[in-house]
């Protein structure tokens, strides 16, 4: 006697079959996801930037600190203001210097109050180094900045600082924006070199 096979059952059948195929084929192709903590680290990342300010002798804070507390519209701005005493080789790293520590102290509580106007928080840090640029370098590996902004000082700016934007330039692996005051905004010049003379 033969057996008969109603639709329905050739229905349930078929339904089986494709429900079994569907679940082995999302098993072998799960997408891959990222780990919780890379998520957040890169949620962060674009939420945040980190900028490093540096102070010294020949650089005004006013400036760079105003240029970083509204560079990245959009982002919650961290600020890193670092003043590099630089300390001549003849003398040890932590030799008493208290006029230079005196002016970087200075510097410092200005550029936090720029940054506070701003609600931009800061970290301050005082750094002894035979080098400005290499200073400023060492903080920003420590810290992982995003990027230096740099006053860029005046255009007679010689020595150490003056040859810092130039390091900085080439050996930071972040970010680096020099903020030079435009030549016709500079104050014109009436020294004249010993000699010359105007009119006939």
């Amino acid at each position: 006697m033969m057996a008969q096979v109603s639709p329905l059952g050739i229905l349930l059948g078929f339904t089986f079959i494709a429900a079994l195929g569907s679940f082995f084929y999302w098993t072998l192709h799960v997408p891959p996801t990222s780990p919780l903590p890379i998520a957040r680290v890169r949620r962060s990342a674009e939420a945040r930037v980190k900028i490093l300010v540096p102070l010294g002798e020949a650089l005004p804070p006013e400036g760079a600190v105003e240029l970083a507390c509204h560079w990245e519209t959009g982002k919650e701005r961290e600020l890193v203001l670092v003043y590099v005493v630089v300390v001549p080789y003849i003398l040890s790293l932590d030799a008493p210097m208290p006029e230079r520590d005196q002016a970087a102290s200075d510097a410092l509580d200005l550029a936090n109050l720029i940054a506070q106007r701003h609600h931009c928080p800061a970290r301050m840090y005082i750094v002894r180094h035979r080098g400005a640029a290499a200073g400023v370098l060492q903080v920003a590996r420590d810290e992982q900045v995003d990027a230096i902004i740099l006053e860029g000082g005046e255009p007679h700016t010689s020595g150490e600082w003056g040859r810092m934007s130039i390091e900085l330039l080439r050996r930071a692996t972040c970010e680096v924006i020099v903020d030079q005051v435009p030549i016709a905004a500079r104050p014109l010049s009436l020294n004249l070199p010993v000699g010359s003379a105007t009119g006939t």
